[in-house]
């Protein structure tokens, strides 16, 4: 393809250049942690990725899926402004969490992932990470290098002391 079909070619079609996140951080071991937690064997990660993306949040207590035109439009106005601008066949097929999830439910929902996580992690390999910085998102590719740390502090110390 000549450079003068190559950008017709994208002008019609509506083509954009994807840009995928860096993956240098990512080994072997980082692929081999989202397999022993979540039971999965094909999936994209890069150095952005964090545990709580492989995490599927169905139910959440409290709120329900409900078809979107199935609430009263005062309502939906009111909670759900980004879907104004649907077309009437998208807004048929539209399910949202009624009543909406607030940002504190979703600080605590992913408090509560965190702590799950944590939990998968000490019970599958046998170690305490509960000197985590909380602060520190749980990157996929960091939490695979601090439980590689941690085992081989655990294999250390089976020995000297």
């Amino acid at each position: 393809m000549n450079e003068k079909t190559k950008n017709k070619t994208d002008s019609i079609i509506g083509i954009e250049k994807i840009t995928f996140p860096d993956v240098s951080f990512v080994d072997d071991f980082t692929y081999k942690l989202v397999e022993i937690l979540f039971e999965i064997e094909a999936f994209f990660i890069s150095n952005l990725s964090e545990l709580s993306d492989f995490e599927f949040i169905d139910e959440i207590p409290g709120h329900e899926y409900r078809n979107y035109l199935d609430i009263p439009e005062e309502e939906r106005k009111k909670f759900y402004p980004d879907y104004e601008d649907s077309t009437p066949y998208q807004l048929e097929k539209l399910k949202v969490r009624y009543p909406p999830v607030t940002d504190e439910d979703w600080v605590e929902i992913h408090k509560r992932i965190r702590l799950k996580h944590i939990k998968m992690i000490e019970t599958k390999f046998d170690i305490s990470i509960d000197d985590y910085p909380e602060d520190e998102k749980m990157l996929v590719w960091k939490v695979a290098l601090y439980i590689q740390y941690k085992l081989k502090i655990k294999e250390v110390s089976q020995y000297c002391c």
